[in-house]
């Protein structure tokens, strides 16, 4: 079995990279087991059922800049929104495991001590579903062009697959179209082709779209990036999975 050191785990709160300020970072993940043992059996007897996710992540306060650790808190609290996290334990790199939670922030105990620093923590709770997937494309991109296809696994009708595109920097003014395009043999004999409901649109900012469907899907994946206008250059951050229980 392979041993992973937690140094190059990367962490993204919407479009905002967290590894600079945080320490440690978990994620917690119950099941429903309810209970049907009936007079007969011997033993107890549970079925599946829903499931639920939460998180905490230990941080270091800093408030000197906008996207540092305490004004993006502040503005998560602020709001009654959804925000998208992921969690790269291990490793960011292209085709990492990453797993991508639709959370509500809970909390965030702050803690100042003599001789210590200050921390600034965060605990958040499941308010969507929880993706195991992989990071298809992380790359600063300054024109259009495909990324590496990766054998992901076929999906049937029903499975939900999510593509979350983040737009992490940008440099200049423009706009940038982002596409997950599938094939059964990655391009071989099948060309790749844009799965309509999973294109980003024109995206001109920082920040994080989501995008699903629960349509079939081929088992080879990549990124494409369709159009890019204005840009000199654009940091991407693309993940693709599938929900479980669809």
């Amino acid at each position: 079995m392979a041993k992973v050191a937690s140094h190059p785990s990367r962490i993204w709160l919407d479009q905002y990279a967290l590894a600079a300020y945080l320490t440690a970072t978990e994620v917690k993940v119950d099941q429903e087991t309810a209970r049907v043992d009936c007079f007969a059996d011997t033993g107890p007897r549970r079925i599946v059922g829903n499931y639920d996710h939460a998180g905490s992540h230990m941080g270091l306060f800093d408030a000197a800049a906008s996207d540092a650790l305490d004004p993006v808190v502040s503005a998560a609290f602020a709001a009654d929104t959804d925000h998208y996290l992921a969690q790269a334990f291990g490793s960011a790199a292209e085709n990492a495991v990453v797993y991508e939670r639709v959370v509500r922030l809970k909390g965030r105990p702050q803690k100042a001590a003599t001789g210590t620093a200050i921390l600034l923590n965060i605990e958040e709770e499941g308010s969507g579903p929880m993706v195991r997937g992989r990071i298809l494309r992380s790359a600063a991109v300054t024109a259009t062009g495909n990324g590496t296809g990766r054998n992901l696994g076929a999906t049937t009708s029903g499975q939900l697959t999510v593509v979350t595109y983040r737009i992490l920097a940008v440099s200049g003014t423009g706009s940038i179209t982002l596409q997950c395009q599938e094939s059964s043999d990655d391009g071989g004999g099948d060309a790749y082709a844009s799965i309509a409901a999973l294109a980003s649109g024109a995206l001109t900012t920082v920040g994080v779209t989501r995008k699903t469907t629960t349509g079939a899907t081929e088992a080879w994946k990549r990124i494409s990036v369709s159009a890019f206008s204005g840009f000199t250059s654009v940091t991407i951050l693309a993940t693709v999975g599938v929900a479980p229980n669809t």
